[in-house]
């Protein structure tokens, strides 16, 4: 049942992890941080959508159903000792771009839960845990600042 997750399956997550932290170079030295779309981490990096409030427009175009992103955008990993970095390149896909550009328009209407968490493939990778999870509400993105290029100083960029 819900709840927090048992040992076991804490250590079988631990696991999966470690093997998702361990970055392969990447496919193109111009193009930092993309690895090739069968990467492990494009096969396993799993994103859990859910519109708890909004619009029927959007409920239907997100349809709160699990996604390998890695499979229809193009993600950046970028890992030091201290984090981990994956980098969603919305853009990089026609229907994804039209789906966020939908939402972005009743942001502030919206609250929406988002999970992330690695998928098992095999019984001993199951059940899947929960790495992370936020949610946004009503964000009014008028209010936000620009992102500075990474050329521009501290805080804009790594």
């Amino acid at each position: 049942g819900p709840g927090a997750p048992a040992a076991a399956d804490v250590a079988r997550a631990r696991g999966l992890f470690a093997r998702f932290l361990d970055l392969p170079p990447g496919a193109d030295p111009a193009d930092e941080g993309r690895l090739p779309a069968d990467a492990f981490q494009n096969l396993r990096f799993k994103l859990v959508p859910s519109i708890v409030e909004g619009p029927w427009i959007c409920q239907r175009a997100v349809k709160n159903k699990p996604a390998i992103l890695g499979q229809k955008i193009t993600q950046r990993y970028f890992r030091t000792e201290h984090y981990l970095e994956v980098d969603l390149d919305i853009g990089s896909s026609v229907v994804a771009d039209k789906i966020v550009g939908l939402c972005r328009g009743y942001a502030v209407n919206l609250v929406v839960d988002i999970g992330i968490t690695l998928e098992g493939q095999t019984g001993a990778e199951l059940p899947e845990v929960l790495l992370a999870a936020t949610r946004m509400a009503r964000v009014d993105l008028a209010l936000a600042a620009p992102l500075r290029p990474p050329d521009e100083g501290e805080g804009g960029g790594r």
